[in-house]
């Protein structure tokens, strides 16, 4: 639902909805199709060529929620699109996550400080990101500050940020996003850290629930289980990214 409210346009898809964002080009979460009804391949791959393609984005994106459709995230995998299992987690807004090894605090900062530590993220992931897609990955935020209470948290280490989150609140439920640590700090408890603070600042906000999206084949998974966040869903993430400069439109991001 904050992803409808954030989009400047929504079209009805088979299934679902897409979102459309044009001035965020670069971000796939804000130009997507998002599925939680039946639907089926070839139709949802005629649905992204005419909504994103439409809109001349270079990636076709889906968020396929629910067991329902596991087969069309099967079948799209098989015709070469990229599709990364998710699952949904929750656990109590303010439980207590394993003691801080750590002296440092987070701390709730204005979104520009988190901007280098973001595009240094961005660099090492997608060494091809051009400065344009990092300034726009950057600014979609724009689209959810009016629409839900958005904080930025970071620990900070000589003075520059070196492990952040989003925390998005929702009136009762609270979405953690984008929890990172720099890899030159990793093992020293800051994404506890992190972690704690947003569960802390949720329940101080009226939360009674926080939620995180982690993928389904990979370590943060069994990390945030044993924070005590437990599965509540499935979904699959799939994309298809053309060539970059092709007439469809310029690539995506994130």
């Amino acid at each position: 639902s904050l992803l409808r409210r954030a989009a400047a346009t929504e079209v009805p898809v088979t299934g679902g909805v897409a979102v459309l964002n044009p001035p965020y080009p670069a971000s796939y979460q804000h130009n997507q199709l998002l599925i939680d009804a039946t639907t089926w391949t070839d139709q949802l791959v005629a649905d992204a060529d005419r909504v994103l393609g439409g809109a001349g984005l270079g990636h076709r994106k889906a968020m396929l929620n629910g067991e329902h459709l596991a087969g069309v995230a099967e079948e799209l995998a098989g015709r070469g699109w990229h599709v990364q299992p998710v699952v949904g987690m929750a656990a109590p807004a303010g439980a207590a996550s394993e003691p801080d090894s750590c002296e440092v605090r987070a701390e709730q900062v204005v979104r520009g400080r988190l901007a280098t530590f973001w595009a240094n993220g961005w660099r090492r992931g997608q060494p091809d990101i051009t400065q344009t897609e990092i300034a726009e990955l950057a600014a979609r935020y724009d689209a959810e500050e009016p629409v839900t209470d958005l904080r930025y948290l970071a620990v900070f280490a000589a003075g520059r940020p070196v492990a952040t989150a989003l925390l998005k609140i929702d009136g009762g439920t609270a979405l953690i996003d984008a929890l990172a640590t720099d890899p030159e700090h990793r093992g020293r408890g800051h994404g506890d850290t992190v972690l704690r603070t947003a569960r802390a600042i949720a329940a101080a906000a009226g939360c009674d629930l926080v939620v995180l999206y982690a993928a389904e084949e990979d370590w943060p998974r069994h990390w945030y289980a044993r924070r005590g966040f437990t599965e509540v869903g499935r979904a699959w993430e799939v994309t298809r990214v053309l060539p970059r400069g092709s007439s469809t439109g310029a690539g995506g991001r994130e």
